[in-house]
């Protein structure tokens, strides 16, 4: 049996995928953040273990996991900058996604890369990724094929074969969204195909509100506050910070929130030529629902397509690519409509 798998590391989050039958894909996430290691941090807990893998990278033990906020050390290691792809902490990431999958081998990985760096780090992520990798607990995994797209293809390539829309086909005009935890992107299609001088993304994402009230709030505090990541669920789920024990409103940053997103949107529009003829419009990735306001003010006219799981899109659009290949190599037609998905 041969098996297609995806991955999708973010600034905010790894996705992964792990499971995918009759259509259904089976998804998965962790922070992305690491606690750092010269020796396996997780033979050293006492009690209960935390749901977590340590995975060696460089002579180095980074632990990763959906439980990494329990450690000790734990680092964003991220620092929002254009050379993650390139760090310890980043293969790490992928490690730690191969070891949720539980696979001793697979076919075809596909895995995404923001819009910005897709051409200058495409050939050099789908080579690093072919072969024998070790993982957590001393387990091992060979890939044999990586391909890499641009991450908001992956939504568009899910839309595509899970709806049926004809459009996406016949080559109208696709218009994907993606906010995420540092970039803003954007993806405009022609169907399938990506129209690259009008596709682009700009660092203004979840991180830039984030960071923006944790500066505002430690001003107030006369102190330094930089939990990022109980501002960003504060944000997500509309509830008041505990400060001190006591609320801490929100609503007050609500100002902030709208700047930022309006920036993102305009720079999208920007690039953007021939609106009108926009058929379709996605709005994805983890920050989709903070930037939707700004989305449909700058798209009054036009019908704004939320997608269910708007965290997990582009990762079961790379699952749905990979299993294509997979079928394009047997020269079986595909049950359902082919993503076609070209650059």
């Amino acid at each position: 049996m041969t098996i297609a798998r995806a991955i999708d590391v973010g600034f905010g989050n790894t996705k992964y995928t792990y499971s995918s039958k009759g259509g259904d894909i089976k998804c998965g996430l962790f922070p992305s953040i690491s606690h750092w290691s010269t020796v396996d941090p997780t033979k050293e807990l006492i009690g209960e273990k935390r749901d977590t893998v340590a995975v060696p990278v460089e002579n180095m033990f980074h632990e990763v996991g959906p439980g990494i906020g329990a450690a000790k050390g734990r680092y964003r290691a991220t620092n929002m900058h254009d050379g993650f792809i390139d760090t310890p902490e980043y293969r790490a990431f992928v490690k730690g996604a191969l070891h949720y999958m539980n696979e001793d081998r697979i076919d075809v990985l596909v895995m995404g890369l923001p819009l910005k760096h897709l051409v200058g780090k495409r050939a050099a992520l789908e080579r690093a990724w072919v072969g024998e990798h070790t993982l957590g607990h001393g387990r091992k995994v060979v890939v044999e094929q990586v391909k890499v797209f641009a991450q908001p293809q992956g939504a568009l390539a899910h839309y595509s074969m899970t709806t049926g829309q004809q459009s996406v086909r016949k080559g109208d005009l696709n218009l994907v969204i993606d906010p995420g935890q540092r970039t803003f992107d954007w993806l405009l299609s022609r169907g399938m195909t990506l129209i690259q001088q009008q596709s682009s993304s700009t660092d203004r994402g979840m991180f830039d509100i984030v960071r923006t009230i944790a500066e505002m709030i430690s001003a107030d505090l006369g102190e330094e506050y930089q939990d990022f990541e109980a501002i960003d669920d504060a944000i997500r789920s509309r509830k008041p910070l505990i400060l001190y024990q006591q609320p801490y409103a929100m609503q007050r940053f609500k100002p902030v929130i709208e700047q930022v997103t309006r920036e993102a949107v305009a720079r999208l529009q920007e690039h953007i030529r021939d609106v009108a003829a926009i058929q379709n419009i996605l709005l994805v990735g983890g920050g989709a629902q903070v930037f939707k306001a700004a989305v449909k003010h700058a798209f009054k006219r036009h019908r704004i397509t939320d997608v269910a799981e708007p965290v997990f899109a582009n990762v079961r659009g790379f699952q749905c690519i990979g299993e294509e290949i997979l079928q394009q190599r047997t020269k079986r037609p595909m049950p359902e409509q082919s993503a076609g998905v070209s650059v």
